[in-house]
């Protein structure tokens, strides 16, 4: 990995670290925050700017650095509750979002062959479908 994606990992990942703490002191001074209520419109853009670096971070390949870094920041998140979308064999179009297909005579229904992006849940809402590619019988 190049010396300059690292350093813009680097500046996203302080970023973020910094918004977090900003919304962290917000809610501890009173600001409301009720899952699920209207301040979900608050945090939500937050959480899926931090997606957005952890999809970088995935991307970066096998930098070791990288790697370590996307495993902390998606630590901090699942500490604060959003979960990844665990993605079976089972296609489901309410946690994944089709992104490539193909057709397969042995296949006798949707399923899921390959995560393109990891999707993700925040209280009970979805903020992001897992991209998945698709085998399914000819049609």
């Amino acid at each position: 990995m190049s010396e300059e994606r690292l350093d813009r990992i680097e500046s996203d990942l302080r970023k973020m670290k910094r918004e977090l703490a900003e919304l962290k002191a917000a809610l501890d001074a009173g600001a409301p925050y009720e899952g699920g209520g209207a301040s979900f419109a608050v945090i939500e853009p937050f959480l899926m700017d931090i997606i957005c670096l952890l999809d970088r971070v995935r991307d970066a390949g096998d930098d070791a650095f990288a790697l370590s870094v996307g495993e902390e920041l998606f630590d901090i998140v699942r500490r604060r509750g959003v979960e990844r979308i665990r993605v079976g064999a089972r296609f489901d179009s309410d946690f994944h979002e089709i992104v490539y297909e193909e057709e397969d005579e042995s296949a006798t229904r949707v399923r899921v062959a390959r995560v393109f992006r990891d999707g993700y849940v925040f209280e009970g809402r979805v903020l992001r479908r897992a991209e998945v590619g698709v085998v399914r019988p000819p049609r």
